[in-house]
């Protein structure tokens, strides 16, 4: 699989996983699974993916948390983070944006939506390591 498909995503939701686990092998990607915040940051730091996926509702470290501490080693379009949540008001996605997400998707997740986001950040992504 080329390092350009690899996806972490980060959820303690076993449906949440399920149906983005699938939606991503489906369309060829590779997927990474962390069910918490702390996971998460370690398997960054250890083999960081192309994209991770962010739940803000995490045991042990908030998403919150999680996505400043990325934010403070990871450049933005180099790391693009998209914030998948049930929260849906517009200071939520602000903050979010604001802490550096690149993107905000709320669940249940439009499959073909998330797809687009991704490949979109994925190619800025590219283009600018090139």
């Amino acid at each position: 699989m080329s390092k350009g498909k690899r996806v972490l995503i980060v959820d303690d939701d076993e449906a949440s996983l399920f149906i983005l686990t699938k939606m991503l092998n489906e369309n060829g990607y590779e997927v990474e699974v962390a069910n918490d915040g702390l996971t998460a940051l370690q398997y960054i730091d250890r083999e960081p993916p192309c994209l991770v996926l962010l739940d803000l509702g995490l045991p042990k470290v908030k998403g919150e948390e999680v996505l400043k501490r990325i934010r403070k080693k990871r450049d933005r379009v180099l790391l693009p983070i998209v914030v998948i949540t049930l929260k849906k008001d517009e200071d939520n996605v602000v903050e979010c944006l604001e802490m550096g997400a690149n993107d905000y998707l709320t669940k249940p997740v439009n499959v073909d939506i998330a797809l687009a986001r991704i490949e979109m950040h994925l190619e800025m992504s590219t283009l600018k390591q090139s």
